[in-house]
């Protein structure tokens, strides 16, 4: 056996040897010493001569405890007896003689065993008894058996060698333990090594495993609240980090680890991460850009594309961004989508538009006008061609007999309406169409059924726009000596008016062809009758101004100066437009 550094310490003052020797001891003296009485040990040893190497102390020693012999007697060249006081120094376990002599400290390899047994079977201990350990014990102390080494042994097993070994055991107790595993012994009473009487209990104490918790549900509490709840439930705060989320607000939980409702060991740790809220960049600025590079720009700013669409543009070139949403500059959430416009470049004219140049100082106290205005006013083919683009591109739609704007500033305001029975442009199998009367193709006349917002819907998809009304009688009264559309003088040779109808129509409207009267002034036609013209002007709160009269008007009515108006949202068949562009 080992000798412990501390008592090698104590011995080393003494000699600077320390070693040990072959021997056993032959007897203890009285075998159960009555506390107060002196033991003596005899020992045979081997290995050393203690006429040769005369001996100086003798001492027992077991962990710290030191217990110097009161005397000893050297018998012969090999055996020693030593007298111990045992009034009390001496306690329960495996003691080791050691033996001082000049040549140094020497400690014998075998050891004896002591134990306190009730004598009188009182319940008091009343004596110090030293048996032989190892392999003289049972010899020396029949009826007496070694406790065997139980810990982390299955309790099956456990309870078999205490069989084994002649002794009983105690229904066992249970704990919980994070390191010993369920159902092994955690601890044992008396300890493994004791000599007990045969039929003595030994008492278990048995694991039940890790005491187990359930996991709290932690997600969108805060981290104050978060770290209680773990607390409460008898666990420890793990790892916190922190990260962006869509959709749970900053300072709340996102997520944990393990998750909510998981049984785990008490004291476990629990890791969350806490929300640092959407994280925000900024739109970059794409107009202008081509596609492929306005694509890129707003993935590289960590967004998405959303939609992309196309129109026509006057100002932009083809394949350019012209616009985007939202706008550059603008904060919004990582991934978050970016649509944008891309320009086909400017709208080919619609069939049959004729333009005139205008250079006129204009109505005075209204400005002047300088710029194309329509040679006629838009045609039924001329609109349908309109309808049936803008439904290809989405900006229209159809509920029941009228077609509604779907995209743009007016979308869901009423554009068209096919269900009057003076409407001339029907729509079937998918496309619009003009219709026939008394057979007059009618694509060729101006459109009427247009409400103010489908007149400023056809000018803006082809990069149009309607005449302010100073604009339309700047351009009306020529250089301002025309009292109508069609001179200083108005009748039925120059003018469609007064319900005249010229083609002798069955019903109205009772329009005429666009041209079917000679062009006046600047070189335009029906500025005076056949159809209303809507402005881009307000007459008062949303009406809107109407200017030129129509088929069924007066001729006072068709005067350049006269003011009509109507709601924006109401189309009528006497209600046409001309456009006018840069």
């Amino acid at each position: 056996m080992r000798f412990p550094k501390v008592l090698l310490s104590v011995f080393l003052c003494i000699s600077i040897a320390c070693s040990s020797f072959a021997g056993s001891i032959l007897d203890v003296s009285p075998s159960n010493a009555v506390k107060g009485e002196a033991a003596i040990i005899s020992l045979d040893c081997d290995g050393t001569s203690f006429t040769a190497d005369p001996v100086q102390g003798v001492w027992l020693f077991k962990g710290s405890q030191l217990i110097k012999a009161e005397s000893y007697t050297v018998l012969g060249d090999k055996q020693l007896e030593a007298e111990l006081d045992v009034s009390g120094g001496v306690s329960v376990g495996l003691w080791t003689v050691v033996i001082s002599s000049e040549s140094g400290v020497l400690y014998l390899e075998d050891s004896f065993l002591v134990y306190t047994p009730d004598l009188s079977d009182d319940g008091v201990v009343d004596a110090l008894d030293f048996s032989l350990f190892a392999k003289h014990f049972l010899e020396v102390m029949p009826g007496y058996t070694l406790v065997p080494d139980l810990e982390n042994l299955p309790l099956t097993e456990a309870e078999q060698q205490i069989i084994d070994a002649g002794l009983t055991s105690s229904a066992a107790a249970e704990e919980y333990s994070d390191t010993v595993a369920e159902g092994n012994v955690i601890t044992q009473n008396p300890l493994a090594g004791e000599v007990l009487p045969e039929g003595a209990v030994v008492a278990l104490t048995v694991s039940k495993g890790p005491e187990l918790s359930e996991v709290p549900d932690l997600v969108s509490l805060n981290q104050t609240d978060a770290e209680n709840t773990i607390a409460a439930a008898g666990l420890s705060v793990g790892d916190v980090t922190e990260d962006y989320s869509d959709n749970i607000a900053a300072g709340l939980v996102i997520s944990q680890s393990p998750l909510a409702g998981e049984s785990i060991a008490v004291g476990s740790a629990v890791d969350f991460v806490v929300s640092l809220g959407v994280e925000m960049v900024t739109v970059p600025e794409i107009s202008g850009l081509e596609q492929s590079q306005a694509e890129a720009a707003i993935i590289s700013a960590g967004l998405t594309v959303g939609s992309v669409t196309e129109e026509h543009s006057s100002t932009v070139a083809e394949g350019l961004v012209i616009s985007q949403s939202p706008l550059a500059g603008e904060s919004i959430a990582v991934g978050s989508a970016v649509d944008f416009v891309v320009s086909l470049g400017e709208q080919p004219d619609p069939t049959g538009m004729t333009w005139v140049y205008i250079d006129d100082p204009g109505v005075s106290g209204h400005g002047g006008f300088t710029s194309y205005m329509s040679k006629y006013e838009t045609t039924n083919a001329q609109y349908c061609q309109y309808l049936n683009e803008a439904l290809a591109s989405g900006d229209v739609q159809i509920s029941g007999g009228e077609v509604y704007g779907a995209s743009g500033d007016y979308s869901g305001e009423i554009y068209y309406d096919m269900d009057d029975s003076d409407a001339q442009i029907s729509y079937s199998d998918g496309s619009f169409y003009v219709e026939t009367r008394d057979g007059y193709d009618m694509s060729d006349h101006p459109v009427g059924e247009v409400s103010w917002y489908g007149a400023k819907a056809f000018a803006a998809y082809y990069g149009y726009r309607l005449p302010t009304e100073w604009e339309w009688q700047a351009a009306a009264d020529y250089d301002g000596s025309y009292t109508y559309g069609c001179g200083t003088s108005i009748d039925h040779s120059k003018a469609n008016y007064d319900d005249a109808n010229p083609l002798g129509l069955s019903g109205r409207p009772c329009i005429t062809p666009v041209g079917y009267y000679p062009a006046f002034g600047y070189g335009l036609c029906d500025m005076a009758g056949n159809v209303y013209e809507w402005t881009n002007s307000i007459y008062s709160g949303s009406d809107r101004v109407l200017r030129g009269g129509c088929w069924g008007r007066s001729g006072y009515v068709c005067s350049v100066s006269y003011r009509n108006y109507y709601y924006p949202y109401r189309p009528i068949s006497s209600h046409g437009f001309r456009v006018v562009r840069p």
